[in-house]
């Protein structure tokens, strides 16, 4: 059973031994006593949380460096269906490139670039730490198109990022891996849960306002079966939902190809999906004039959905849920918390805003 208090759901009992396994990679007896997470104070951020995660594994000392160097570079990423190479836009900060620290990798949101992330991958530079900043395949000056974090796409980039940070000077390393957390909202949100599902090397993760089902977030389905073992527990009857139109819309209506903002003529198909994938975005238009996703959209949603990914996370994972959203609702999070495999340090918080307020952890911060 896990414990409830509040908006907050901690497990807490990992032994000594696994803590050392974090940092070693090598499996080491375990020791008798347990290490509790913190429940954190009422204004505590994801920024300060990831750096206690990390810590865990690499104590920081303190830096008297007060400038921020950037470094741009483009990744190779995981080349389309079709064979075409993906290269994405990236910048390494650090204050100090001739020091190994651990690396923090922050993820945008959908729409955005990795421009979004700057403000706080300065603020992690200067504690110290080394930050990746990208821009996701399909967005800004990144190649690619867009398959809402498929494991095989964009999931596979996060893996590109690892590697990245196993080959750079400025990232510490245990052995061959690189000390590396991730982070980040929304659509970076299910980023940081699919790089740590997908590669073992990831040392922390903070998953923000974001999904466990992509199929139930879009089409949602609240007619349930069975006990709710959890407040936000949700286990429909069935898997056809209601198509939450509006929310789509905005989705795709940030990858539309429109040269002229103040164009209001009817688009193509071609403008209309923009850098999307071109299979799910016609999957899309006809969910738009049906209401309903035929068996080819269901199934890249289910792709894209996380819950093959999350029972294969080992690292220790925050979770933090906006009780104001209406396009990823507290039973997403739920389900991720929920998924999670026992022996996974995890915490989860609900907090003021999510999507239909505020999904920046910004305001988070003392």
């Amino acid at each position: 059973a896990l414990p409830i208090s509040g908006r907050y759901r901690s497990r807490a009992a990992v032994s000594c031994g696994e803590l050392r396994h974090y940092a070693s990679r090598k499996p080491k007896q375990s020791c008798a006593i347990e290490q509790d997470w913190p429940m954190l104070g009422a204004r505590a951020s994801a920024l300060g949380l990831i750096i206690a995660l990390v810590s865990v594994v690499v104590p920081m000392p303190a830096y008297a460096q007060d400038t921020v160097i950037e470094k741009p570079l483009m990744v190779l990423g995981t080349p389309e269906p079709d064979g075409k190479p993906v290269a994405l836009d990236a910048t390494i900060l650090t204050t100090d490139p001739a020091t190994p620290r651990p690396a923090i990798v922050l993820a945008h949101g959908f729409g955005g670039t990795k421009r979004d992330s700057e403000p706080t991958a300065r603020t992690l530079a200067l504690a110290g730490y080394t930050v990746i900043i990208y821009t996701a395949r399909g967005f800004g000056n990144s190649g690619g198109l867009i398959h809402l974090d498929n494991p095989s796409y964009e999931g596979a980039d996060a893996r590109k990022l690892i590697d990245l940070a196993a080959s750079r000077p400025e990232v510490a390393k245990n052995g061959d891996d690189p000390v590396i957390g991730f982070a980040g909202a929304s659509y970076g949100g299910a980023l940081s849960l699919l790089a740590a599902g997908l590669d073992p090397r990831v040392d922390a993760i903070v998953p923000a306002f974001t999904w466990h089902s992509l199929r139930q977030a879009l089409f949602p389905q609240y007619q349930v079966v069975g006990t709710a073992v959890s407040p936000a527990d949700v286990a429909p009857a069935s898997r056809e939902g209601v198509f939450k139109q509006r929310w789509a819309s905005l989705l795709f209506s940030d990858a539309a190809v429109r040269s002229d903002p103040t164009d209001q003529q009817p688009q193509s198909r071609a403008q209309l999906c923009g850098r999307f994938d071109p299979v799910l975005c016609q999957g899309y238009l006809k969910a738009a004039e049906t209401g309903q996703a035929d068996a080819q959209l269901s199934a890249l949603l289910d792709e894209s959905g996380l819950e093959k990914i999350v029972p294969e996370i080992r690292a220790p994972t925050l979770i933090i849920q906006g009780e104001d959203d209406t396009l990823f609702p507290l039973d997403q999070a739920d389900a991720n918390f929920r998924a999670l495999p026992a022996t996974t340090p995890a915490t989860m918080r609900w907090v003021a805003g999510g999507h239909d307020g505020e999904i920046s952890v910004d305001p988070l911060i003392d």
